[in-house]
């Protein structure tokens, strides 16, 4: 059944499809799909003589439309895709900015500072090895041995100490990961 509204001579007609889906807040190819739906008004598009702007928009509203099924989709797919498109831009232009950060300078390579790092500690490690001697020297001859032995005991169990520490702190860090990727203890998919 077709619905008559206000067309003939007394309505304001437009022109064109996309003046009249403007002025209706459509595309134009939601307002050719309108004039298949049975609440499109009869004079609704004269061809011709153009659209009856005001009568396709009384018809609507009084079937409760707001635009074509395919449009909202179009909306949603067109926001999903433009999200996309930002996160890409957004990562691209993180990677040159760290490019350029690592051509002026300013970065210091992971293997370099690692490098740095297990250098220090290996000499570090054999500076502390020769402390015992090396203060056992400056010593009276009677106590060089037991000062030696004391202090070798005492960096061996800071040695120790901190071996513990750094191996619960890594376990720590490792579980922390394995929940973060969503996987148990045991590596498995939760």
């Amino acid at each position: 059944k077709q619905l008559t509204y206000l067309t003939g001579p007394m309505a304001q007609l437009v022109r064109s499809r996309e003046q009249a889906a403007e002025q209706l807040g459509v595309t134009g190819p939601a307002l050719s799909q309108w004039k298949r739906q049975p609440w499109w008004p009869a004079g609704g598009h004269v061809p011709g003589q153009g659209w009856d702007v005001a009568g396709i928009r009384a018809a609507r509203d009084a079937m409760g439309r707001k635009g074509s099924e395919t449009s909202s989709q179009a909306a949603a797919l067109k926001l999903a895709t433009d999200t996309e498109t930002l996160k890409h831009e957004r990562l691209k232009t993180r990677l040159q900015e760290i490019k350029v950060a690592e051509a002026e300078g300013r970065l210091i390579p992971r293997e370099a500072v690692e490098l740095y790092i297990a250098t220090f500690n290996t000499r570090f490690g054999d500076w502390c090895d020769q402390v015992p001697d090396i203060i056992a020297r400056e010593a009276p001859a009677k106590f060089r041995k037991k000062i030696r032995e004391r202090l070798q005991r005492e960096l061996d169990g800071r040695r120790k100490a901190l071996r513990e520490e750094l191996e619960a702190k890594a376990r720590e860090l490792d579980h922390r990961g394995r929940r973060a990727n969503g996987s148990g203890s045991d590596g498995s998919e939760q």
